[in-house]
């Protein structure tokens, strides 16, 4: 085995990060709960201007609720928002207005709300990545509840570990397998992107949270060369 502990193969990831093959900015959290799961590793990238973009002072699970109504079924009334998620028209109408003042939704002619074309949730990629030393079954069954809001999700594992691995399962579920080593990183099973449509409110809280003034700072940017 290359590495010792599962520990010290994050701590070596940490140092060499894992990263999308693109131009765009990326924002990294590590061990970021997001609903019952916690990934080792979040990524998002983006290819908008964060420093540029208007940020909410704090980005809810609510704001995500209404995001996510509005990615998966077009442009709806806020009553209509309102009554798919359980909430008053009165703070439907608060959250709205939040979102409305950073430019992450517009407002139709006849007066629906949707996402704005160039908004972040419809820019940005989310990554997930679980890191294993050998227990690969582990490793994609955790990875398996990701894929509910990662546009990318990857497993990554020592090198010498990952050579038990059943790439046919990994394939199967568009999950990526990468064997992570000291400083360089081998595609087993490249990864599937996700439809948009068919990621749920927790993609958006992820992306949300980069543009929140009270938690963008506990991501750490890396512009990809």
């Amino acid at each position: 085995m290359v590495f010792r502990s599962e520990t010290e193969m994050r701590n070596a990831f940490r140092s060499v990060p894992f990263r999308a093959r693109t131009s765009r900015d990326t924002y990294t959290r590590y061990e970021m709960p997001v609903g019952i799961c916690i990934p080792d590793v979040l990524s998002v990238v983006g290819s908008w201007n964060v420093k540029r973009t208007p940020k909410l002072r704090r980005w809810t699970h609510q704001h995500s609720f209404l995001t996510w109504a509005l990615r998966s079924r077009g442009p709806l009334a806020v009553d209509q928002v309102a009554g798919l998620a359980y909430q008053s028209v009165e703070k439907m109408a608060e959250l709205a207005d939040d979102l409305l003042s950073c430019a992450v939704l517009i407002e139709t002619s006849d007066g629906n709300l949707r996402l704005a074309p160039r908004c972040p949730l419809l820019l940005a990629q989310v990554w997930a990545v679980e890191l294993k030393l050998t227990r690969w079954r582990n490793a994609l069954e955790q990875a398996r509840q990701y894929l509910d809001f990662a546009d990318i999700v990857v497993v990554g594992m020592d090198p010498d570990g990952v050579k038990r691995a059943n790439s046919a399962c990994f394939r199967e579920l568009g999950i990526g397998l990468a064997a992570i080593g000291r400083g360089a990183t081998r595609w087993l099973v490249a990864p599937r992107k996700r439809r948009l449509v068919e990621l749920g409110p927790d993609h958006d809280y992820i992306i949300g949270s980069v543009l929140s003034r009270r938690t963008h700072t506990l991501w750490s940017r890396k512009k990809d060369a």
